[in-house]
């Protein structure tokens, strides 16, 4: 065999070792990629996939089942929205969210109504009792405002709760002004003022009053 014919086959045999060898590389990497992806996210009964918590995370299929069954025991609102509009969630940090619609306006509301956050309460005790694993809840709550002219459905206060709290507190005694101290953080949109029952307001300082002199009325 000549020198160059030897040569072509020593070059033959060297490419299709390389694209053996690259196949085999190609190969592992896609398996290895495929398990990792496996490894975080699950596929439900829907045919989507499902980002991995904590043990016992809920899957998207349970969190559908719990938005549905919420939707279905709170109904409507005082203005025709459904009272839960959207569950999900986040598998760090272990987090429910939870979008509900408040019953009135905040831009036309009166002080009585400004303050009532029922609607909060009830959804947050129907989620606690709806069998789910989750660390935290955020609640947010919505209401038509004016932005650039326009009416829109928007977030107009936001309030996380612990789920070792929720699991201490007595729900039978649980009332709507607790709710503020009970979450580990209560904001509302700022030029809105404060949602928040009078109860739960830090209370005020007396004015200070000027000293009295004996024998006359200040």
């Amino acid at each position: 065999m000549s020198g160059d014919k030897k040569t072509m086959w020593v070059q033959a045999t060297v490419l299709i070792l390389l694209a053996g060898l690259g196949y085999v590389m190609v190969t592992v990497y896609a398996r290895g990629w495929g398990q990792a992806v496996a490894s975080t996210e699950e596929s439900g009964p829907d045919g989507q996939a499902v980002a991995h918590g904590p043990p016992g995370a809920p899957t998207r299929a349970q969190v559908k089942q719990l938005h549905d069954g919420l939707r279905k025991k709170l109904g409507t609102n005082a203005r025709g929205l459904s009272r839960v509009a959207s569950v999900d969630y986040d598998g760090w940090p272990d987090r429910l969210i939870v979008v509900f619609a408040l019953d009135h306006n905040p831009m036309t509301m009166t002080p009585a109504q400004a303050v009532e956050v029922k609607p909060m309460l009830d959804v947050l005790r129907s989620v606690h009792a709806g069998g789910l694993h989750w660390r935290w809840v955020m609640l947010c709550g919505t209401a038509p405002l004016d932005t650039n002219g326009a009416i829109s459905e928007t977030t107009v206060v936001r309030a996380q709760f612990a789920r070792e709290k929720l699991d201490k507190a007595d729900w039978s005694r649980l009332q709507p002004d607790a709710l503020p101290g009970l979450a580990e953080s209560f904001t509302v949109e700022p030029e809105l003022g404060d949602l928040r029952p009078a109860a739960a307001k830090p209370p005020e300082t007396k004015p200070a009053t000027r000293a009295t002199q004996p024998g006359r009325l200040n």
